[in-house]
């Protein structure tokens, strides 16, 4: 029969829910096996990722790092080396681990504590290089341990190696990666575009209006870097990593204002949902249509995959400035736009009322796209670093053209 073990209760706010979250020490060895390792993947990697991995919504773990794992697996190994000498105390990793797991039996508690059997998966918040990385150094060990001495002694100590461990008791999958979330973007580095997927990975129910803005942008960005009648067909570098020119963060920074703000021109009243999901591809189809003109209009500076970057089209300033046209000549032809593209929009193809006037518009922009767009050999006036405030400046500009100079 399984071990069972004592969890010390550390919060009584989740009692009403059967939600706990407490301390315990768990075996090792007994976590083997049922340690649900993955990572959040680029659908582009690998088109049949969904017969390798478990669905998306089930992961918001970074990918194993190799060169990380072999540094950990020496560091254990000389701990145990070191321990063995009797030259250092008996710790290696002094901090806790985060698991979260579901529990069904019934829980008794007695003076905070009470007593749980493991259940047959695990999930992994924080701690999961720690884990895989004295998973492998065992099995290595295990190998020679029959025929070395020093294996032996190595196998020997994890079989008694008890983790410090923090549970999350029934938390689901959103709670899970929120808290993942917090734990790495407050205390440890971790690249925006993984918070943005890891947080579009659900649409709430409770009217959140930032969390459920999050999961449209990540559904506008999937289809927009999917969709191959899309100028920005696999140009996005989802969970920031890829050969994409422009990151998930940076679009999704882009596009969630005109979601959110009662004066963006997509603003979507989540509350008025009632936790159903708002219809988004008419979003979706503005953009990718406003982008496919931008491609074709500065075809000369539109970055092709696999080559090297000539423009800041694809940067994050030209993104930045470039949705921000999107919302001011929506709104100074709201009417015009929206019968071209309405909310009932579900299909994403490009549309081409909207790809005829969009381009008329950016005509006013063609002989000074140089100026306007270019880097390195014809350089161009914003092609500089300088965030945010340079694309309002190039933003300002564009509108500036567009309306013949006259300020609106």
């Amino acid at each position: 029969m399984d071990e069972k073990y004592t969890g010390f209760r550390l919060n009584e706010n989740y009692n009403n829910t059967q939600k706990f979250v407490f301390q315990s020490n768990i075996k090792f060895v007994d976590l083997m096996g049922r340690l649900k390792f993955g990572y959040r993947i680029n659908p582009i990697e690998n088109p049949y990722y969904a017969d390798l991995w478990e669905k998306q919504e089930e992961q918001y773990q970074r990918r194993i790092d190799k060169n990380r794992v072999k540094e950990i697996k020496e560091f254990i190994r000389n701990k145990i080396s070191l321990n063995k000498e009797n030259a250092n105390p008996r710790v290696i990793f002094p901090t806790a681990i985060l698991l979260a797991f579901d529990y069904d039996d019934d829980i008794v508690i007695q003076d905070n504590n009470f007593d749980f059997y493991l259940p047959d998966i695990i999930h992994i918040v924080d701690g999961q290089h720690r884990l895989w990385s004295m998973q492998e150094l065992y099995k290595e060990e295990e190998e020679k341990s029959y025929v070395d001495e020093e294996s032996h002694y190595i196998v020997s100590y994890l079989d008694n190696y008890f983790f410090n461990c923090t549970i999350l008791m029934n938390f689901d999958m959103w709670e899970q990666a929120q808290i993942f979330a917090d734990v790495n973007f407050k205390q440890k580095s971790v690249n925006k575009s993984l918070y943005y997927d890891i947080y579009g990975i659900v649409y709430g129910n409770n009217n959140d209006s930032k969390r459920n803005a999050m999961y449209v942008a990540h559904k506008i960005i999937e289809d927009l870097n999917s969709k191959k009648e899309s100028a920005l067909y696999h140009y996005v570098k989802m969970l920031g990593e890829g050969k994409g020119f422009v990151s998930q963060s940076c679009l999704a920074d882009a596009i969630i204002p005109s979601i959110i703000s009662p004066l963006g021109v997509w603003y979507i009243d989540f509350d008025a949902y009632h936790g159903d999901i708002p219809k988004y591809g008419f979003i979706t189809v503005e953009v990718m249509t406003f982008f496919n003109v931008v491609a074709e209009k500065f075809n000369d500076l539109w970055p092709k995959l696999g080559e090297r970057s000539h423009s800041i089209l694809c940067k994050t300033t030209g993104i930045q400035a470039l949705v921000k046209l999107i919302g001011y000549i929506h709104l100074k032809n709201k009417k015009e736009i929206e019968n071209m593209i309405p909310e009932s929009t579900d299909e994403i193809i490009e549309n081409t009322v909207y790809k005829s006037f969009i381009s008329e518009k950016l005509d006013k922009l063609y002989e000074h796209r140089y100026r306007l767009f270019a880097t390195e050999e014809k350089v161009g006036d914003y092609s500089g670093t300088g965030g945010k405030g340079l694309a309002t400046k190039l933003y300002r500009e564009m509108t500036n053209l567009i309306e013949g100079y006259n300020v609106w």
